[in-house]
């Protein structure tokens, strides 16, 4: 998306959506992350100041995206952020839980997870001990590894000191705090989907999901477009960048 956007000579800035503790797709901490990110650009780069902001992302970036965007209102109302744009959206672990655990999927599954634990740090008292040394040693890993973990197909559940730890009281509250929807952005958002009423459909971020989230933000008056596009989680997102690309440039136009 970088390219396609810097060519049109568009300041592009890159947030640490992680945050300190590294806590990949910890929903909540990712949209403060992303709004105080935008702060800070706008200190260093106060000509900036006038211009309109779009944000996007996909996958994990969209986690941070879509919480940005319904953070925003009351988190952060002095920004200018003309729209959202969020595709292939992980919007409930419990869907997560259904397409990727056991499956070539599971080692990203396994270091979300890890990224709720730091910031959830009750979590690890679920964690069995082989799961917590797993953790501490993957606690560096860049994505490739982690992903290519999947070919193994783990069950999640087998390395938990509880059973079924995703459907325990615990499991239950983090899920539900990492779900989107009970708030509403305020910008137009763009929300798109790998769909199988298209072709193949996302294999690992169910569309359910996306949807659910579409209709709830729809439901508190908030302005969403939704595309459903032929495809899988990877090539789905090549397929949209272009219309993607252009929904982003109506937004800075106004």
């Amino acid at each position: 998306m970088f390219p396609f956007l810097s060519a049109q000579n568009y300041a592009v800035l890159f947030p640490d959506h992680e945050g300190p503790r590294m806590s990949y797709a910890a929903g909540k901490m990712a949209g403060h992350a992303v709004l105080d990110s935008v702060r800070g650009m706008l200190s260093e780069r106060p000509d900036l100041a006038e211009s309109p902001i779009v944000m996007h992302g996909y996958s994990g970036g969209a986690i941070a995206t879509a919480w940005a965007a319904q953070l925003q209102p009351t988190y952060a109302p002095e920004l200018r952020i003309a729209g959202a744009a969020a595709g292939g959206t992980p919007t409930d672990y419990a869907l997560l839980y259904g397409s990727m655990n056991r499956g070539v999927g599971a080692g990203l599954f396994a270091a979300a997870t890890i990224g709720q634990a730091r910031e959830f740090p009750e979590l690890v008292q679920i964690f069995g001990d082989f799961a917590l040394y797993c953790a501490i040693r993957a606690k560096n890993m860049p994505q490739p590894p982690l992903a290519a973990a999947g070919l193994l197909r783990f069950d999640l559940d087998l390395l938990a000191a509880i059973a079924k730890p995703f459907e325990s009281e615990l499991g239950q509250h983090v899920i539900a705090a990492n779900r989107p929807g009970a708030l509403t952005p305020t910008m137009p958002v763009l929300l798109y989907h790998g769909s199988r009423s298209k072709a193949v459909g996302d294999l690992f971020i169910p569309e359910e999901g996306a949807l659910a989230l579409r209709d709830a933000w729809r439901a508190n008056g908030a302005d969403v477009d939704y595309w459903a596009l032929p495809g899988e989680h990877v090539t789905a997102d090549m397929f949209a960048i272009p219309w993607v690309v252009n929904w982003i440039r109506r937004k800075l136009l106004g």
